[in-house]
């Protein structure tokens, strides 16, 4: 899965703004009654104009 945005607001992939992105797709698969566990495979501090991407692990819960 991945994330970008061309907002002006998001420079760079830093840590706060990966997990804020992390916990809400863990809160939406939970939600949804599924367990979920994120691999980064995105850079941190890489423009968030470039994609971030992680490998999921989707289960039912």
């Amino acid at each position: 899965m991945g994330v970008s945005t061309a907002s002006t607001k998001w420079l760079a992939w830093d840590e706060a703004k990966i997990e804020s992105i992390e916990e809400l797709i863990k809160y939406d698969l939970t939600f949804d009654g599924y367990r979920v566990r994120l691999q980064r495979l995105g850079k941190e501090n890489s423009p968030c104009s470039d994609e971030f991407k992680w490998k999921l692990l989707i289960r039912e819960a």
